[in-house]
């Protein structure tokens, strides 16, 4: 029996061995998932160092997509309706100096072939 209970004792001995080694690298990776976790979650310790967990810098980041995204759509808008309002109102003042240059330049027709009458009745007159 002493034989048996020595040789227990061993095997006992190198199962308490494996059993610290495997407890300590379980530690280690326990500590790692627990790092990871703040990291993407947020925890107890980032609060303190004033770190921002991972998901919460992508909300940031998307809700300053969603503001700039927002700001564009309005100055496009505002600008956008701006520029067309003042492109028609353009095309209404060219509009408005082209019918004046017609109706000139009918004037001055006029006033060339009036001009012309007086010149053709001042030659009668004088003949």
């Amino acid at each position: 029996m002493p034989e048996q209970s020595e040789k227990c004792l061993q095997e006992h001995k190198v199962l308490k061995e494996m059993l610290e080694e495997f407890r300590e690298e379980f530690d280690k990776w326990k500590d790692h998932c627990k790092k990871i976790q703040c990291f993407f979650f947020g925890g107890m310790h980032q609060a303190e160092k004033g770190e921002v967990s991972f998901i919460d810098k992508v909300n940031i980041m998307y809700e300053n997509q969603n503001n700039s995204r927002s700001y564009l759509m309005w100055f496009i808008g505002v600008f956008g309706t701006l520029i067309i309002g003042a492109i028609f109102g353009l095309g209404i003042e060219l509009n408005k100096i082209d019918n004046t240059v017609n109706t000139l330049a009918t004037v001055v027709q006029k006033q060339q072939n009036i001009e012309i009458e007086i010149a053709e009745i001042k030659a009668k007159m004088l003949k």
